[in-house]
């Protein structure tokens, strides 16, 4: 992406203002990795004077060079489970650590919902991989199950002095983060509902090792949804570049801001220098070749095609 950034000034700077019948203009937004929050914000900002962003855009992610007309959405869940002694209805939250040697003084979480948890993300993941579309790689949405596990009890909206965590301590609850790339189509805050539904079921089922502890679960985001883009294999956007680049348009399985773009009357176009397996790694790096003053021409070509010889 740091690569498109510069091939995008050096592109608008070779392109006189005087050559277009159309405005041509460059954004750079922020927060992309936290829900895409400054394009939502530009977005937003531009619809509150009554105009979209632009007819078409192009999102300089790392496609190879290659045009893609649809991408996956990023969901990044989080499941909180945790044991409280409840204060007769009341908000506070009484303290319940226990130390090991006597395990009838408060609920193990860990050894009770983790395993359930665990399970019904299981069966969840394995309804995500009977549902498939061809034109992805892979073909199904995906879900990366504990990408993060955090023991220790934690509760939204209440203030809880952090579990102490030792071998000898009772744990009381838990975190589990996971992430899900759904396909285009698929609502994320439905496949939310449904995995809050089947493990909330699950956990009221449990008992608890004394009478007045009470289960607290919470499933959701910890960050906006980044949704599914799919822009129409016909726009002119995705003929032009599939011109220019020589390739046919293809979809991928990491996502952008398209989908919010769209949403604002745009038609998008993913295509960008590099590859993605070189994003969020260590040593990375650039190859030569694409430093060369031809892969900069490619994008003034658009520019001219899409601002001068487009007429709408």
């Amino acid at each position: 992406m740091k690569l498109f950034l510069a091939i995008a000034m050096k592109s608008g700077k070779a392109v006189s203002a005087s050559d277009l019948s159309s405005p041509f203009a460059l954004c750079f937004t922020s927060d992309e990795e936290v829900g895409c929050l400054g394009a939502k914000k530009l977005v937003d900002d531009i619809a509150r004077k009554g105009r979209v962003i632009g007819k078409y855009v192009v999102i300089g992610e790392p496609t190879s060079s290659k045009p893609v007309y649809a991408h996956k959405g990023y969901i990044f869940l989080e499941i909180i489970v945790g044991a409280f002694k409840d204060s007769h209805g009341k908000d506070k939250v009484k303290d319940n650590s226990a130390h090991s040697s006597n395990p009838s003084t408060t609920t193990n979480v860990v050894e009770k919902a983790l395993p359930i948890v665990i399970d019904e993300l299981c069966k969840f993941k394995s309804h995500l991989e009977n549902v498939a579309d061809s034109r992805f790689v892979p073909p199904c949405p995906t879900m990366n199950i504990g990408g993060n596990i955090r023991i220790g009890r934690e509760k939204k909206g209440v203030k809880t002095e952090p579990d102490k965590v030792a071998k000898n301590i009772i744990p009381r609850g838990f975190t589990i983060e996971c992430d899900i790339r759904p396909l285009p189509g698929q609502d994320p805050a439905d496949l939310i509902d449904i995995i809050r539904s089947s493990i909330e079921d699950r956990i009221r089922s449990i008992k608890t090792a004394v009478p007045d502890e009470k289960f607290y679960v919470h499933v959701g985001a910890k960050r906006a949804f980044t949704y599914p883009m799919e822009t129409p294999r016909d726009s002119y956007i995705i003929k032009a570049v599939e011109e220019i680049a020589g390739h046919p348009a293809e979809t991928v399985s990491f996502n952008t801001e398209g989908n919010i773009f769209n949403k604002a009357g745009s038609e998008t176009v993913i295509w960008g220098p590099t590859d993605i397996r070189q994003a969020h790694t260590d040593n990375e790096y650039v190859r030569a070749e694409l430093l060369k003053e031809e892969t900069i021409e490619k994008y003034i070509r658009l520019i001219r095609r899409v601002c001068s010889e487009r007429s709408d």
